[in-house]
């Protein structure tokens, strides 16, 4: 048994001796109690004894020394017949048997419930959880201390618990996790038809579906998109691929319209942000025929024809370099703050087209960036004409720009050339 499940049940047992106790205490009492309406009978006597002694007294015909000897004796005959009144105790066998059934009945109930209402599985998601949150030094979960998680939550899932819609989500987002996106996309499907007005998990099943397809948003995740966005209008991921999607198939105003609600739903300086204005500035000029339309990302589709002579195939295409910090800066570095290095396109969007994390204590730091690092279907690195690469140091773990953040960033540059040298050397205002 895991750590976790024993400590958890420890408390449990503690918890369940602890209610017994408060229950079983008045039960096996060997103090007899007297009944409300004998309590309260007895006190209104008493009262009205009480009143007629000092209307004596008040009146004159009562002295001060006889009234307290009278008030003394009620009240002592109020005690004893407060004591001859209490209900007699049933006997000591029956108050024992009593006991037993209750202190068998409490847990076993309490258990019950708990299978019935409860998530009698949720603590052994707690390790994966744990894992998936852990940063890598290459912004990626290693596969073998994955898998071995996966495989059991999925099979936990399939054999006990088919009906958690949360549980079959964790287990699509650790499939999307080690790349596996059209296992994540059939789990996503269980997710998504147990928890179908869930707008984060319809984009994330949106998502996955479109990699899983060849990073394409036709069809099905569309229209998971469309029904994300009706739910939550202002889901930015939502909006963010809804107007890519648009912006790949040439609607130009339909992207144009998709950028400007994420421009304002999305935090002022954010990157979402920045990346909605830029677009917005690109389809325009485009629109104008100032700009020229980029070719749409070819499909990953299987061949039509199989080919008989041999090609070789092409070399993939990175970005390598190494990141370095100013000297100047080195005080304001914490080991545990985090080391954000990706590529964005020199001009139009801003979304990264590739990106890692690292800690900040690991600088300088060798990097490469690669068509797997990408974060949106259809925006890889080797598409790109010209990219800048910047490293960001934040202290608040996320990759949104933060004021106080360290950066540095290349100029423009072609995707596959020479290593690059970056260094972070100034302080984002």
């Amino acid at each position: 048994m895991a750590q976790p499940e024993i400590w958890f049940w420890i408390s449990a047992i503690v918890l369940t001796l602890f209610a017994l106790g408060v229950v079983l205490r008045p039960l096996l009492s060997k103090r007899e109690i007297a009944t409300p309406d004998q309590i309260e009978s007895n006190a209104a006597i008493y009262r009205g004894q009480l009143d007629e002694l000092e209307r004596d007294l008040a009146a004159g015909t009562l002295d001060a020394e006889h009234y307290a000897e009278s008030r003394r004796e009620l009240e002592r005959r109020l005690l004893e017949e407060a004591s001859s009144s209490a209900l007699p105790r049933p006997p000591v066998a029956r108050r024992w048997c009593f006991a037993l059934l209750v202190a068998a009945l409490l847990p076993l109930t309490a258990l019950g419930l708990y299978y019935q209402l409860g998530r009698p599985d949720a603590i052994t998601y707690a390790p994966l959880d744990n894992l998936m949150a852990q940063e890598k030094p290459e912004g990626h979960a290693k596969d073998a201390d994955l898998d071995p998680l996966v495989a059991r939550l999925a099979a936990r899932l399939r054999d006990k618990s088919p009906e958690d819609g949360e549980g079959w989500a964790l287990l699509a987002r650790s499939y999307v996790e080690l790349k596996r996106h059209a296992e994540a996309s059939a789990a996503f499907a269980k997710a998504a038809a147990l928890l179908p007005r869930d707008p984060v998990l319809l984009v994330d099943y949106a998502d996955a579906l479109a990699m899983a397809q060849g990073r394409r948003m036709e069809g099905k995740p569309a229209q998971l998109v469309e029904q994300a966005l009706a739910l939550d209008p202002r889901n930015e991921k939502a909006l963010m691929l809804a107007a890519t999607h648009e912006f790949d198939r040439h609607r130009y105003p339909e992207a144009i319209k998709y950028w400007e609600r994420l421009s304002h739903v999305a935090s002022p300086g954010s990157e979402s942000a920045k990346e909605a204005l830029a677009s917005i500035e690109e389809s325009k000029a485009i629109l104008s025929g100032k700009a020229v339309a980029a070719a749409p990302a070819a499909p990953i589709e299987a061949p039509a024809q199989v080919v008989t002579a041999p090609r070789a195939a092409p070399a993939s295409i990175e970005i390598r370099g190494e990141v370095t910090l100013a000297p100047a800066l080195a005080r304001r570095v914490k080991p545990t703050d985090t080391l954000f290095i990706f590529a964005r396109a020199a001009t139009g969007p801003r979304m990264p087209v590739a990106i890692i994390t690292a800690k900040a204590n690991a600088l300088p730091y060798l990097f490469t960036l690669s068509d797997s690092m990408n974060l949106m279907p259809g925006r890889n690195l080797s598409e790109m004409e010209s990219v800048v690469v910047v490293a960001r140091i934040t202290s608040s773990g996320q990759a949104t720009v933060q004021s106080g953040d360290l950066e540095g960033a290349t100029p423009p540059l072609r995707p596959g050339g020479q290593p690059v040298k970056l260094v972070i050397d100034r302080v984002t205002p």
